[in-house]
């Protein structure tokens, strides 16, 4: 009788661990699909859109109209130059290219008439020369010399130059015309052709 005690005592033990072997196996694994999704939760996220969105639009809307730079770029390249141009010309034509030639060639004969040893004293004293009139406070730089814009090609080549200098940035190929008198004022108007 004691060992039918014992081994009830013995029985009724082992199922006691057994089940806290359980409990404790059954904590272990909902502990680690709690960090498990935990862990998806710090990677995302479940973001409730709505089934059905009514929305109310303006019956008419008043749009700005854009050409694309490719367009105005085809339209610019395929106008023809002005007729029966100069060597000179030609060459201010090959320096600007078709979008800016024709506002050059205005600006340079409303600056000089077009002449190769054209002057002009300013009232500060300083000097303008040539077709483009590049004035003396430009001569010291290089390329801009008096002795190199002299030469019609040479002073074509300086006011290219100042041109694309105009943005504050050289060498970029976009300039503007601005260090120019005759396009601040708007001389250059009616020359253009």
């Amino acid at each position: 009788m004691k060992q039918i005690k014992l081994n009830k005592h013995f029985s009724l033990k082992v199922k006691l661990i057994l089940i806290l072997a359980f409990v404790l196996v059954l904590f272990g694994l909902l502990f680690q699909l709690i960090k498990e999704i935990n862990g998806w939760y710090n990677t995302h996220y479940f973001q409730f859109n709505p089934v059905v969105q009514v929305k109310f639009n303006t019956p008419v809307e008043i749009k700005e109209r854009k050409v694309s730079i490719q367009e105005v770029i085809k339209v610019i390249n395929d106008s023809p130059l002005p007729s029966n141009l100069t060597p000179i010309e030609k060459y201010i034509c090959e320096k600007w290219g078709p979008y800016d030639c024709r506002t050059a060639l205005a600006l340079f004969k409303a600056e000089s008439g077009m002449k190769e040893d054209a002057y002009h004293v300013n009232s500060d004293l300083s000097i303008d020369y040539g077709i483009a009139q590049i004035n003396s406070v430009n001569w010291r730089l290089e390329g801009c010399s008096l002795k190199e814009i002299v030469d019609p090609r040479k002073n074509v080549d300086c006011a290219y130059r100042l041109w694309d200098r105009g943005n504050g940035k050289e060498g970029d190929k976009v300039g503007n015309f601005n260090a120019w008198v005759a396009f601040k004022n708007g001389a250059f108007i009616q020359h253009y052709e």
